[in-house]
Order: C-alpha cells, then structure tokens, then sequence
C-alpha cells in the first residue's frame, strides 16, 4: 500500500511539472521558465541529460546564461524528457491514462 502511494505521488510530480512546463510555453516569465525546467530536470535528469546531449549541448550552462528564447525552446524538450520517464517507468498505459486525465 505504502508503495503504490509512493507511485502515485511520484506520477502526480512529474505531471505536475509537467503542465508546469505547459503553463510557461502558454505564458512566459523567465523566472518561470527557470523554475520549470528546473523542477523537470530534479524529476527526470537522466532523461533530460540525454536530451541534451542529442542536442549537442554537452556543455552544463548556468541557467542565468541563457537567453529567453533558449529557455522557451527547452519547455517542450523537457516534456518529452518528463514523459519518456514515466513510461520508462511506469509503462505507457499510465503515461495515457494521466494524460487523457489532463
């Protein structure tokens, strides 16, 4: 029981993040989108990493250092990042399920 709440939980982060990310493309602050991605990135940083690195930045920039428009172009690649860890993890049928609850 105490484990199928702790999935629950953890699910119910990553979507949150999630439309938090989703929340930032409809409506950007840079501050937001700082603390969108980085939210994302404390979820699923493996996932995030290796898309960075397929993107060719293999170098960690401080947050600060990027330009807006550089942020805005990570919100949709931190999503995928989110959603490619949940169905890592969880499978695809609860990647669905919470997204058609979306």
């Amino acid at each position: 029981m105490e484990d199928q709440l702790k999935t629950t939980q953890e699910i119910k982060d990553v979507f949150d993040k999630y439309k938090a990310l989703q929340w930032q493309r409809e409506h950007p602050t840079r501050d937001g989108m700082i603390e969108a991605l980085k939210g994302a990135k404390r979820i699923a940083a493996a996932e995030v990493t290796h898309s960075e690195f397929s993107r060719g930045n293999i170098y960690s920039v401080p947050w600060e250092k990027i330009s807006d428009a550089e942020l805005y172009n990570k919100l949709p690649q931190y999503q995928n990042a989110l959603i490619s860890y949940c169905t890592i993890k969880y499978g695809e049928s609860v990647v669905k399920q919470h997204f058609d609850a979306l």
